[in-house]
């Protein structure tokens, strides 16, 4: 899934006005979106500020599949040279702007967007793909579930080891989640379904962030990930997605799984209640993040209550040391300070770095000029670079305790982007210091003289 802000000007194309009638709308494709991307609408005029969130869900329309939205158009001839154009995408609406207004284009220049945005360009900043997130959504809605134990992360049924010896679980050795988080069954909708014992229609409608957990052999809470836009499924809709199971044969194949992991036949209908696209879920299993016995979010474990997430997790390491995790739902910060592998590896930091406060405080003490290089953006880039540097925790927060309270001042230290990245990867093991890497700067230097 792709972000993109797409620009408009309402005084050549009155999007307001078409979407108090419709939450469609077909646009000129020019880029190369892919069905589930998500589109922030930029109004240049009059607004210059980010008014819509919508999705992708077509592509490659033509003129005679496109939704004549004329009328709405202040220069008719705008609207015919689009046609003769002849390929479309059709966005629908997610959300509209919130409060006093959407992401202004300072916002956004202030976070890395270097473009004037007169045309369509792709999100690459995980950073701003939050900030944004929760601008346009602000009142987002996330639940916690528990999950039953499973070893075979949660696509085929491991047996009754682990499991609740009561209930359902203690009497046929296996939960309904055992395939949750299957990736290969997905129906013709391009949902994967799944079944969480407490989701249920008290939920309502709306598109939710669940977070998952599960109760280990050794009875420790493992935060197995996160959904997001998971949306419930009605008894109605579960008997047809159980009927396009039965046809692919999925259905007989699990009730296979079941025997093959209990030893006994499947005598209880298989169920669905929830479903989600299998790129919506964020896979946290192999990352070893224990949530607290004492965290705030979960008074027990209960699987029929969905809590509320109150505030960030607490995850505690093998020591039992505490650790706070950032609240966002989608990328959960590793409270070690691990670099997460994958098409756009990135540093992970820890919440104190991006606590704008934090962040203040720090600069103000040292400056915005690199303490490791000495670049400075400002004097390379001009304006646009006045103020921008990263900041660098000098302890790692692995060796952080729960009593430990941060000085910004001395704690953290700017670093353009460059040497942030450098004191993470260049070493296996740990974090490397500011003089350590000014070191490694200057032997390169001396060998290159």
């Amino acid at each position: 899934m792709n972000y993109w802000i797409v620009p408009y000007n309402e005084e050549v194309f009155r999007l307001e006005d078409l979407l108090c009638r419709t939450d469609i709308v077909d646009w000129r494709q020019h880029n190369n979106f892919d069905i589930g991307d998500v589109v922030y609408i930029y109004n240049s005029k009059p607004y210059q500020r980010i008014r819509y969130k919508m999705e992708v869900i077509r592509i490659k329309i033509t003129a005679s599949e496109y939704i004549n939205d004329r009328e709405f158009f202040t220069d008719k001839q705008e609207f015919d040279n689009g046609v003769k154009h002849n390929r479309f995408v059709r966005f629908k609406l997610l959300a509209k702007e919130c409060g006093k207004g959407g992401p202004s284009y300072q916002f956004l220049r202030n976070n890395g967007v270097i473009s004037n945005l007169q045309s369509p360009q792709k999100i690459y900043d995980s950073e701003l793909q939050k900030k944004l997130r929760n601008l346009i959504l602000p009142n987002r809605i996330e639940k916690i579930a528990r999950i039953c134990w499973n070893s075979n992360e949660w696509r085929y049924p491991s047996g009754p080891q682990g499991k609740s010896k009561i209930g359902f679980e203690g009497e046929n050795g296996f939960g309904h989640e055992e395939w949750l988080l299957d990736r290969n069954r997905i129906c013709e909708d391009g949902f994967h379904y799944g079944f969480i014992e407490s989701y249920n229609k008290d939920i309502g409608r709306k598109k939710q962030t669940v977070h998952l957990y599960s109760i280990t052999p050794d009875k420790r809470r493992l935060y197995v990930g996160a959904i997001l836009d998971a949306e419930y499924v009605s008894p109605e809709q579960s008997s047809l997605v159980l009927k396009e199971y039965q046809d692919k044969g999925w259905y007989d194949a699990m009730c296979q799984e079941i025997e093959d992991a209990t030893g006994k036949k499947c005598n209880e209908p298989l169920l669905f209640n929830i479903r989600f696209r299998v790129e919506n879920f964020t896979d946290y299993t192999e990352k070893g993040l224990y949530i607290s016995k004492d965290d705030p979010n979960l008074k027990a474990d209960y699987y029929g209550t969905l809590y509320n997430k109150l505030e960030s997790f607490h995850f505690e390491d093998q020591k039992g040391s505490i650790h706070f995790v950032d609240a966002d739902s989608c990328e959960i910060t590793d409270p070690n300070n691990e670099v997460i592998e994958g098409a756009k590896s990135r540093i992970l930091v820890n919440r104190y770095e991006r606590n704008p406060e934090a962040r203040r405080l720090c600069v103000e003490a040292n400056g915005c000029k690199c303490a490791v290089c000495g670049f400075d953006f400002h004097s390379m880039y001009g304006s646009i670079g006045k103020g921008f540097i990263n900041v660098h925790h000098i302890k790692p927060i692995a060796e952080i305790g729960k009593a430990y309270k941060l000085n910004p001042k001395t704690d953290l230290v700017p670093v353009c982007a460059n040497c942030h990245a450098m004191l993470h990867y260049a070493k296996a093991d740990r974090v490397l210091s500011v003089n350590e890497l000014k070191e490694i700067i200057r032997v390169v230097k001396a060998e290159k003289n």
